[in-house]
């Protein structure tokens, strides 16, 4: 088959330890024919099948990995809009969009002003955002972990599988980001970071908007623009108020005073 992987590239795409994952699954044109292939790792498929955007079938791809790695190589010279029908080892049949087909979400400007410690509103790129890409909607991931050898968004949308939604990592800032197409408002997340020790962490998003109420720690995938804000009667007050002739209070605390005795500051590994 044309434009197969080496063996050690797919093994570090199951294994979860390739450095650039969207480089190799998803479409791609071949440089000499300009012939278009898609690659996909799905662990819990046992056929897949590529149809266009009318439904119709471009064919099954084959199964290079019983563990789930597939190919196909089309005679198309141009990428496309696609899915895929999956059946999986429950004999279930369903359509799915390729995350890998998509473009990242964060921009090289947004890249290049958070490298330098200038851009003032990455709150609106870190976390979880409702987005429509291409026509289709979802949410857009993005997360800073400059040191993670791997991160993936995990859920219940994946069986909470670090292996299937691998992020994207912008090696010049550290932010590792993905457009998952389908999910909606309501879906429970995570982090899983891979660090270069290979110790598996399940990680609460830093910057999520809504989270699951203690004892539980899962991130909750929200639109702020739904919040029903109850500040009315304050904002009317400082409205009518100059506070800059009113008294104010100032507190100054030492951070080393709040270790307990024996405590140890350790950076974090990811």
């Amino acid at each position: 088959m044309d434009n197969m992987l080496p063996k050690e590239e797919i093994e570090a795409i199951i294994n979860g330890d390739h450095g650039n994952v969207f480089a190799v699954l998803g479409i791609h044109r071949d440089k000499g024919s300009k012939k278009v292939f898609i690659r996909a790792y799905q662990p819990f498929a046992t056929e897949i099948e590529v149809i266009d955007a009318n439904k119709k079938s471009l064919g099954k791809m084959t199964k290079i990995d019983n563990r789930g790695f597939f190919q196909l190589n089309s005679n198309k010279t141009e990428e496309f809009k696609y899915k895929f029908r999956i059946t999986n080892d429950q004999g279930h049949v369903y359509e799915a969009e390729d995350v890998y087909r998509f473009p990242a979400t964060i921009g090289d400007i947004d890249a290049y002003l958070f490298a330098q410690g200038n851009h003032r509103e990455m709150y609106k790129k870190l976390g979880a955002h409702l987005i429509e890409m291409d026509g289709v909607k979802g949410v857009a991931f993005a997360v800073w972990a400059p040191n993670a050898k791997r991160v993936s968004v995990v859920g219940s949308f994946n069986n909470w599988d670090g292996r299937i939604n691998v992020m994207r990592k912008h090696i010049s800032c550290g932010i590792w980001d993905i457009f998952i197409p389908g999910l909606v408002e309501g879906e429970y997340y995570k982090f899983e970071v891979k660090t270069y020790e290979n110790h598996i962490l399940s990680k609460a998003d830093p910057m999520a908007t809504f989270s699951e109420m203690r004892p539980k720690t899962a991130s909750i995938v929200f639109d702020i623009n739904h919040y029903q804000w109850g500040d009315e009667a304050w904002l009317q007050h400082r409205a009518n108020n100059n506070i800059y002739d009113k008294p104010m209070s100032i507190y100054e605390v030492h951070l080393g005073s709040w270790r307990r005795k024996g405590d140890k500051i350790t950076a974090p590994s990811f």
